[in-house]
């Protein structure tokens, strides 16, 4: 098992590295963002696959902690700048893989929306658990949402992602548009 995790965390990372070369080659700027944004999802998935490995004979992992590990580095693929506040709360494999997804596109939203794809946006990402339920939250400073923007009919892979990801977890997702763009995702803690 160590082995084969290995050997998909490398493969992973040769696969990022690849769309980084294709982004930096490419002239198009909306090709840049779409390489760069599978860049993003590729190292994220990477980076999960290795923090699983430190648990892999556990059933459940540590997404506190994870996320304290995973946005640094997304911060250095994305060129935002994180702050993270998370609790140490003990989550199944299968959950904390859905939820470091959701907060991958948050993130990859937040660049491309709030920030418009410049480098220096700040993030604030948080994460606890109150009255059985564990809350997840990605906020940026940005421009805010367009007017009627409706997550239940997504224009873009990343929202059609994000409530794919909330059916499937039972949760709601809650979005507050006042000052930049702030979603929560709310799902029972189990």
């Amino acid at each position: 098992i160590v082995e084969l995790n290995q050997r998909i965390a490398n493969i992973l990372q040769i696969t990022a590295s690849a769309l980084k070369l294709e982004r930096d080659r490419a002239a198009d700027a909306t090709v840049k963002q779409a390489l760069n944004d599978a860049m993003t999802r590729v190292f994220a998935a990477a980076q999960f696959n290795r923090h699983l490995a430190q648990y892999r004979s556990r059933q459940e992992v540590d997404l506190g902690r994870f996320l304290q590990e995973l946005l640094p580095q997304m911060d250095a693929v994305t060129g935002l700048r994180s702050a993270v506040d998370a609790e140490s709360v003990m989550v199944a494999t299968d959950t904390a893989l859905k939820l470091a997804t959701v907060i991958t596109e948050l993130v990859l939203n937040a660049r491309k929306h709030g920030y418009d794809g410049k480098d220096g946006g700040a993030l604030a990402v948080r994460c606890h658990r109150e009255d059985g339920r564990l809350y997840v939250s990605v906020a940026d400073q940005g421009k805010g949402l367009t007017d009627g923007f409706d997550p239940q009919q997504p224009l873009g892979l990343g929202m059609a992602i994000v409530c794919s990801i909330a059916r499937q977890l039972n949760g709601e997702l809650e979005i507050d548009g006042d000052r930049g763009a702030r979603f929560t995702l709310i799902v029972p803690a189990t």
